[in-house]
């Protein structure tokens, strides 16, 4: 299957092959058949490379204006830039909000690390990142874990347009 990222230097898309593995199984009973593995540095649902998102997001605060994000990532409307951040944001969160549960599931492998409200969201996704691969080690873990960057894109891969479960419906009427 072909797929595009773009590329910030030549200021294009660039076509790449991504491998698909198809289930014959799971076809046959109506599930999700069909796997594709993307490289990590390909975010989900955009043209957009993870590696540049994240470059960006290490930008020091005063240095991230938009002009600066749009070069990094290689777009030209700020718009993008803007959304494209908002994105890696909100699945840095979702990511840490995952460590955090297991780590608090497991108080037998090690503390949660300390952290001070202040601290910046992606050193505290690090820190939750490096004490859940502590954990594994405490636990004897053979598997290979994945990289903080195939979490992060995970989460990027869920649907931006789903809303959250918890709100109340605009047709309830109260009582």
């Amino acid at each position: 299957m072909e797929r595009k990222y773009r590329d910030r230097e030549q200021q294009e898309n660039i076509t790449i092959t991504v491998p698909v593995i198809i289930c014959p199984v799971a076809r046959e009973r109506g599930t999700q058949y069909t796997k594709r593995l993307l490289p990590d540095f390909i975010t989900p649902h955009s043209v957009i490379r993870l590696d540049y998102l994240l470059e960006a997001a290490d930008l020091p605060e005063s240095e991230r204006t938009e002009d600066a994000v749009c070069d990094l990532l290689g777009c030209i409307d700020p718009r993008t830039g803007r959304y494209q951040m908002r994105c890696l944001t909100s699945a840095i969160h979702a990511v840490s909000l995952d460590l955090t549960w297991r780590i608090a599931a497991t108080p037998e492998l090690g503390d949660l690390p300390e952290s001070i409200p202040e601290t910046p969201p992606k050193e505290r996704l690090l820190m939750l990142f490096d004490a859940q691969l502590r954990a594994g080690e405490r636990a004897g873990s053979m598997y290979s874990p994945p990289s903080l960057r195939q979490l992060l894109q995970a989460a990027l891969g869920k649907d931006p347009g789903t809303k959250p479960l918890n709100h109340a419906s605009p047709l309830a009427q109260p009582p």
